[in-house]
C-alpha cells in the first residue's frame, strides 16, 4: 500500500494506539505506518473514526529502511527500521490533549503486524485478551509514564 489512510495494516507495518487525554482514555489516536513509509492516522472518539487528513499528517517526519513499495514479498528474514517524529500540533488539530510533562501518563499501546503476507504475525506490546487479533481495544493500553 503507497496511499494515505490505506489499509496499512495488511503490509509489514508498526502501529502506534494512544489516548492523550487523561479525562477521556477510551478516546484514541491509531498511528500506523509500513515498512515503506507510507501512514494511516485517525482519532476515534465516542465509537467514531475521524481520519486524519493527509496535509496535516504531513508534518510528521518519517524515516524508513524499506523502499516505498516492494514489487516482490521479501521471503527470508529482514531486518527494517521506521522512525517517525510528530509535533504536539496536530494530536491539538483533532482532540485535547495532557501536555506531556515529567509524571504525565498516556495509555498507549504499540503493534506490529502484516496480515496479508506469508507469515501473518500480530505482536502486542501490552497484552490484549481478545479471542481475534483487534487492536481497537483501548481497555488494554498500557501506560506510558513521561520523564
Amino acid at each position: 500500500n503507497t496511499k494515505f489512510n490505506s489499509s496499512v495494516s495488511t503490509d509489514a507495518c508498526v502501529e502506534f494506539f494512544f489516548s492523550p487525554d487523561k479525562e477521556w482514555p477510551l478516546r484514541y489516536f491509531n498511528v500506523e505506518i509500513n515498512a515503506g513509509g507510507t501512514g494511516l492516522m485517525a482519532y476515534h472518539k465516542d465509537g467514531k473514526r475521524n481520519n486524519v487528513k493527509e496535509e496535516d499528517f504531513n508534518v510528521v517526519e518519517l524515516a524508513h529502511t524499506l523502499p516505498k513499495k516492494l514489487e516482490q514479498e521479501i521471503s527470508e528474514p529482514v531486518t527494517w527500521f521506521l522512525e517517525f517524529k510528530m509535533p504536539l500540533s496536530l494530536i491539538a488539530k483533532y482532540a485535547n490533549y495532557t501536555q506531556p510533562q515529567k509524571g504525565v501518563k498516556w495509555k498507549a499501546n504499540f503493534y506490529k503486524t502484516s496480515s496479508r503476507s506469508t507469515n501473518p504475525h500480530y505482536i502486542t506490546w501490552n497484552v490484549v485478551q481478545n479471542p481475534t487479533p483487534q487492536f481497537h481495544l483501548p481497555q488494554y493500553f498500557g501506560t506510558l509514564v513521561f520523564k
